[in-house]
């Protein structure tokens, strides 16, 4: 099984900068939380979030903000 990270049903695993992905999960009410940079793509606010290792689920939720965080020769990248 492989690496997934879907943003609205498209792998985008080779555009994410892993060093910078955090997946906050708390045991409350309190809503679960993901951070992660990507280049090239540009996201969309409302786009579906899912992250798979190995075939589990990690992750899933919807982009509620997208800062683009530095531009240089043409590369984007983007905070989401």
């Amino acid at each position: 099984m492989s690496e997934r990270f879907l943003i609205a049903g498209v792998n985008q695993i080779s555009n994410i900068l892993l060093e910078g992905i955090t997946i906050e999960q708390v045991l409350t009410s309190v809503v679960d939380t993901c951070s992660f940079s990507i280049k090239s793509v540009q996201p969309s606010e409302g786009d579906e979030i899912i992250i798979e290792l190995s075939g589990v689920r990690v992750f899933a939720g919807i982009i509620d903000s997208v800062k683009l965080a530095r531009s240089t020769g043409g590369l984007n990248i983007w905070d989401v």
